[in-house]
């Protein structure tokens, strides 16, 4: 873990995860929240309409507009991402949340709400670029908000856990990668 945290910039401490001790890769990899760690992410996202549903970098972020935005290769599309799910998003705010590997890669929910929709998009259908893509449409009391879990390059993976018409508090789980990528939110202006 020191390694880790000297090679990677990485401080959070070890103590908000369970375990704290690991035999594999996978159980380092998947380690999960504690349960004051949850009640410490609840309490300082309390206050906020949308919380960062990931332990992240912020990669970019501005107005959706004709929905292209940067990627490591190229570039890519958040409409195709949602299509089907909300025709209008033009005037919507974006950010793309990029996850390192020593990161927690659970993802959890930025809002309170309710799941109105999820789709998944194989790679290569071009939902966005030529990655994997799980788009959730959440119905909250200020509008729709959209969590994109995308896997780049060879990740291709994400385990969704809320079903259509599941309610989410913000700091729910939603799911997590058996590999790290990036995640994408939509939410309304303002």
């Amino acid at each position: 873990a020191t390694w880790v945290g000297k090679l990677y910039e990485y401080d959070t401490p070890r103590e908000a995860f369970a375990p704290t001790r690991y035999d594999t890769f996978y159980a380092w990899f998947l380690r999960e929240l504690t349960p004051a760690t949850r009640v410490a992410a609840r309490y300082q996202a309390h206050d906020a309409l949308v919380c960062s549903p990931a332990e992240a970098l912020f990669r970019y972020g501005g107005q959706v507009g004709d929905g292209n935005i940067p990627l490591k290769e190229g570039s890519a599309n958040v409409l195709r991402a949602l299509r089907g799910m909300e025709p209008s998003v033009g005037d919507f705010q974006y950010v793309k949340l990029g996850l390192r590997k020593c990161y927690y890669h659970h993802v959890h929910s930025p809002v309170d709400g309710t799941v109105l929709d999820i789709r998944h998009f194989e790679r290569g259908d071009g939902a966005f670029g030529d990655n994997t893509v799980t788009a959730l449409h959440l119905g909250t009391a200020f509008g729709p908000v959209f969590l994109c879990a995308i896997g780049e390059y060879t990740v291709q993976n994400f385990q969704c856990l809320p079903n259509v018409g599941s309610v989410l508090r913000k700091v729910d789980e939603v799911g997590f990668f058996w590999w790290g990528s990036m995640v994408l939110l939509v939410f309304p202006p303002g």
